[in-house]
Formats: C-alpha cells, sequence, structure tokens
C-alpha cells in the first residue's frame, strides 16, 4: 500500500518550502511592500514585481538541487509588489 508518494521524509521537504513561502510573503507584505510602493511609485513597482516574479519562476526552473529552490521563496515574496501596485493603479481609473 505504501509507495513513494507516502514517504513522509520524501515529501517533508514541499512542507517546509510551503511553510517558508508564506512566512516570507507574510513578512513581505506587513513590513515591506507598503514602503517600497511609496518609495517606487505604483508603476515601477507593478513592473518591479512583475520582473522578481518572473526571476523567481527562471531561478525555480533552472534549480537543480534544493538550495537553489529555497533561494526563489524571497524573491518570489518580492514580487508580491505587484498586486497591491496593480490594484492602486487600477482603482484610480
Amino acid at each position: 500500500m505504501g509507495g513513494v508518494l507516502n514517504d513522509i521524509s520524501l515529501r517533508l521537504p514541499f512542507y517546509v518550502a510551503g511553510g517558508l513561502s508564506l512566512v516570507n510573503a507574510a513578512i513581505a507584505s506587513a513590513f515591506l511592500i507598503g514602503p517600497i510602493v511609496r518609495r517606487m511609485g505604483e508603476r515601477r513597482a507593478l513592473l518591479l514585481g512583475i520582473s522578481l516574479g518572473a526571476l523567481s519562476s527562471l531561478v525555480i526552473a533552472a534549480a537543480y538541487t534544493g538550495a537553489l529552490f529555497y533561494l526563489s521563496i524571497p524573491i518570489a515574496s518580492l514580487g508580491g509588489l505587484t498586486t497591491p501596485s496593480l490594484m492602486a493603479i487600477a482603482s484610480r481609473r
């Protein structure tokens, strides 16, 4: 009945990565996103967020070790600049 996917030792890195992603996203949202958007402006923050999101996707695609995968987590968290900036721009129009 077991199987490879039922072994917790194989699934644990994915759980750790998911937890780290949530923690990083919460920290970025709480402390970094607002000041960055205020300092850069909504348009520049939007472009930076899109760029960081694309960069994190490239790092994930090229990751051949867990360490490289974990490197993408803070980059992806700062990619969270996209949504608040886009909503601010859209609400003005």
